[in-house]
C-alpha cells in the first residue's frame, strides 16, 4: 500500500490520514489509531476544510475513483449490478450538480 501514497504526504501522519481515507475510516479511526485531537479534526470535517481533512478526503476520492473504474469494466461487460450501480452513481452527480446554490462551498479533490 505504500507504493500509492502520493509523494507529497511525507510523514507518517499524513500516510497514515491519507491511507484512513483511502480505506473508508472515518473520524473515530483517526482519532484513536493516527491520534488525531478529537476537537481539531472534528472542526475541519465539520467545515470541510483543513490539512488532515484534505489529505483524507484525497485518500477517500482516490479510492472511490479506483472503485468506480473497476465497476465500469465490469458494467461494460454486461454486468447488469455493476450497470445498476454506475446509473446510481450518474444520478447522484446529477443530483448533486443540479442542486449547486452561488456562494456554496464544494468540495474540491485536494
Amino acid at each position: 500500500m505504500e507504493d500509492t501514497i502520493p509523494q507529497q504526504y511525507v510523514t507518517d501522519q499524513e500516510k497514515a490520514v491519507y491511507i484512513a481515507g483511502y480505506l473508508g475510516f472515518g473520524v473515530e479511526y483517526l482519532v484513536k489509531c493516527v491520534q488525531l485531537d478529537r476537537k481539531k479534526i472534528l472542526q475541519q470535517f465539520f467545515e470541510e476544510e483543513g490539512t488532515e481533512y484534505n489529505i483524507w478526503l484525497h485518500g477517500n476520492y482516490v479510492a472511490q475513483t479506483e472503485l468506480r473504474k473497476t465497476i465500469m469494466e465490469s458494467a461494460l461487460n454486461s454486468s447488469s449490478p455493476n450497470i445498476e450501480k454506475m446509473l446510481q452513481y450518474f444520478a447522484a452527480t446529477d443530483d448533486e450538480i443540479n442542486n449547486i446554490e452561488v456562494g456554496t462551498n464544494l468540495r474540491v479533490c485536494p
